[in-house]
């Protein structure tokens, strides 16, 4: 994919997770914060297509963004928070260790702008895939990956399941600890739910991240072997 993942100079990864590590106070927590991540930069490029603005336009069903133009969306995403799961999947896809379906670039879009779609470079995904009635095919085939975990849910399940013991991964991501620390919520998770499944913060509900029903699905299973088949333990170990 030729995609950079590193962190912007800019982004303050010292946030913490606030008290109780929620997901609805996780994104309160951005809504407040500087403009500067939420709303600075130049945002998605190439958006002069009249699809852009009426996507529900039936002559838009074959329109398609191109995977250069998704891929800096991309890029420009995950440079300002690389410790988003889709994050996660991108930089799997671009290394080779996934392959399939969901690593094609709007798929990936997707993903990160259903998660944070306030973010800049997720206005070319929010015009053409959010708007009521679009008709742009390309939002749908493959779509966003199924049931991807969303970010904040995935450090406040883990701050959960570290309640309970220390597992490897909670050194780095256990409650009080930052984005510095924390880089890669989602492989985290994914390994505490690899080793314990049945545990609630792995499954639905309120008190659940959805970890289970992402890997229960063929698609993803198949495009992302390190996150549902066999997760890398992570290198924070308990004391």
């Amino acid at each position: 994919m030729g995609m950079h993942m590193g962190g912007s100079p800019d982004m303050p990864m010292d946030m913490p997770m606030p008290a109780g590590g929620s997901e609805a106070g996780g994104m309160g927590d951005m809504a407040g914060m500087d403009d500067g991540m939420m709303m600075g930069g130049a945002g998605s490029g190439n958006m002069t297509s009249p699809c852009y603005s009426d996507p529900s336009n039936p002559d838009c069903a074959a329109f398609t963004r191109s995977d250069e133009d998704w891929q800096m969306d991309i890029e420009m995403l995950c440079e300002a928070m690389p410790f988003m799961s889709g994050c996660t999947l991108a930089e799997q896809c671009m290394s080779g260790t996934a392959s399939g379906e969901y690593c094609e670039a709007s798929s990936l879009a997707g993903t990160l702008c259903n998660d944070m779609p306030k973010m800049k470079g997720c206005e070319a995904w929010t015009a053409l895939c959010a708007a009521n009635g679009t008709v742009v095919e390309q939002c749908s085939s493959p779509g966003p990956v199924p049931g991807a975990v969303a970010t904040f849910a995935a450090k406040s399940g883990i701050e959960s399941l570290c309640s309970y013991h220390c597992m490897d991964g909670c050194p780095a991501c256990e409650q009080g600890k930052t984005w510095n620390t924390c880089t890669d919520p989602l492989l985290v998770l994914a390994r505490m739910c690899y080793e314990m499944g049945d545990m609630p913060e792995c499954l639905g509900g309120s008190t659940g991240t959805g970890m289970a029903a992402m890997c229960s699905n063929a698609g993803v299973i198949a495009t992302f072997p390190l996150v549902c088949t066999n997760p890398p333990v992570p290198a924070a170990k308990c004391p």
